[in-house]
């Protein structure tokens, strides 16, 4: 596990969470971003203060950062995510992104990277009272379940599905044993989808219109209520992260990527939703659609051959 390098892809107050319990736990990391600290980032985020704005939000968190683990090695990438190879990705076992700075087809890109190299990925937002997480750590991934205290069972396969997979599926068919699909996963959803038409998520009330009828096509085209999340709120919140939020969801999520990286305990699959006012965390599981082939049918046999009064016997 100690080998582990983790990317942290646009170092935002949760991924600050996310990082400094990761760290703590001796896991080495590279934060990427050519983004600027805004002044709303400083109060809710770790390892950053109000004469850091308009730094380079990676390498402001770079210096305190390190001072958690001298053991643990961290580095600061000031590129964009656009202008990185695919190839630069093929280091890290683990990438943890905020979608909020990416488009949907950067998200996609992302998770096509993480599968080619057969890397993790755990998508990770927070704003205001909620969070969501979105886990895809390979087709094919190995686990073995905690039995007891120190006791492993034997080693179950299970399989994640893309992003792309994610989000073509209808969300008015993730029920479960809690009710309805999450609403904080249809925000974050529409979230995503507001800024692949516009190029960011909404930044205040100047945008509610806009953010509104994206909200609403979501909706319509998955066939859930248009009354279901309410828009005008959503659209003042998408970048108000709260501490103490943030910091219960980036202590799940670091447990999340221990479980991945060591393959000890059952891990999410695939979606994680945390509501600060209830207090509770949510996994829902959405699973691609998958085509049904058509078997033919085999042609019927005589029950006799004809000329002689044997049985035929017919082997499939």
């Amino acid at each position: 596990m100690m080998n582990t390098t983790i990317l942290y892809l646009h170092p935002t107050p949760i991924l600050s969470e996310i990082a400094k319990n990761l760290v703590l736990a001796g896991l080495s990391c590279t934060l990427m971003s050519d983004r600027k600290l805004a002044r709303r980032d400083i109060q809710p985020m770790l390892f950053v203060d109000a004469k850091m704005v308009g730094m380079n939000a990676a390498e402001a968190m770079l210096e305190n950062l390190q001072e958690l683990n001298p053991l643990a090695t961290i580095s600061a990438d000031p590129r964009s995510f656009s202008s990185v190879p695919d190839g630069d990705f093929a280091r890290y076992n683990i990438v943890v992104a905020d979608p909020t700075h990416m488009t949907q087809a950067e998200v996609k890109r992302l998770n096509g990277v993480t599968r080619a190299n057969g890397s993790q990925l755990f998508l990770v937002s927070s704003f205001g009272f909620e969070c969501c997480a979105f886990i895809d750590l390979g087709e094919k991934h190995k686990y073995r379940r905690e039995v007891g205290k120190g006791e492993l069972g034997d080693t179950v396969v299970d399989e994640f599905i893309t992003f792309e997979e994610a989000i073509g599926v209808n969300m008015a068919s993730l029920k479960n044993r809690f009710g309805d699909v999450d609403k904080s996963y249809v925000a974050w959803r529409s979230y995503i989808e507001h800024s692949e038409k516009s190029g960011s998520w909404p930044h205040d009330s100047s945008e509610t219109s806009d953010f509104k009828t994206t909200v609403e096509e979501v909706l319509s085209s998955n066939s859930l209520p248009l009354d279901y999340i309410d828009s005008d709120t959503l659209s003042n919140i998408a970048y108000d992260e709260l501490a103490v939020v943030n910091a219960v969801f980036g202590g799940v999520v670091g447990n999340e990527v221990i479980k991945a990286v060591s393959g000890r305990g059952e891990p999410a699959n695939n979606v994680l939703c945390f509501d600060g006012r209830k207090g509770a965390v949510k996994c829902t599981r959405v699973e691609a659609k998958k085509e049904k082939v058509a078997v033919p049918k085999a042609p019927s046999a005589p029950a006799q051959a004809q000329g002689g009064g044997d049985e035929v016997e017919i082997i499939d």
